[in-house]
């Protein structure tokens, strides 16, 4: 129980740690999430998973860009390697440090399975809001 809960602080601070670049038209956004879930047991799991984002904001407080998602498991001898890459675009409101937005993208996969002959292709619709607090012209944090 405290390998779980130690596992899930240690993915929330993750998470939470975000952080994006400016708001004005043609600057860029580079953000993602890195979560790697330990688990000491006697079955030897492993997984791994990178979300980087990128965007460019094509008029004021609106960007454009790609969600692309790595993720890797090892459970004995079996591996899992999933791979996906999409379109996402995100509108922040407000004139002031707190920016709330509104987030949507398309992440279209392919999980590539060690015991499986076949491929398997997912896709999912994301639709999201949050805040975002700009610490400087440069920073911020989701």
């Amino acid at each position: 129980m405290k390998t779980k809960t130690i596992s899930t602080l240690i993915t929330a601070l993750f998470i939470v740690v975000n952080c994006y670049g400016q708001i004005p038209k043609k600057t860029i956004m580079i953000g993602g999430n890195f979560e790697m879930p330990i688990e000491i047991n006697k079955y030897g799991t492993w997984q791994l998973k990178l979300t980087p984002s990128f965007g460019y904001f094509v008029i004021d407080n609106f960007a454009l860009g790609l969600n692309l998602d790595t993720e890797f498991f090892i459970y004995r001898d079996y591996k899992e390697t999933k791979l996906g890459i999409g379109p996402m675009m995100r509108y922040y409101f407000g004139q002031n440090n707190w920016k709330p937005f509104a987030h949507i993208s398309y992440l279209p996969s392919i999980t590539f399975r060690s015991d499986e002959e076949q491929n398997e292709f997912y896709s999912h619709l994301q639709l999201g809001a949050g805040i975002n607090y700009l610490i400087n012209k440069m920073i911020g944090i989701e």
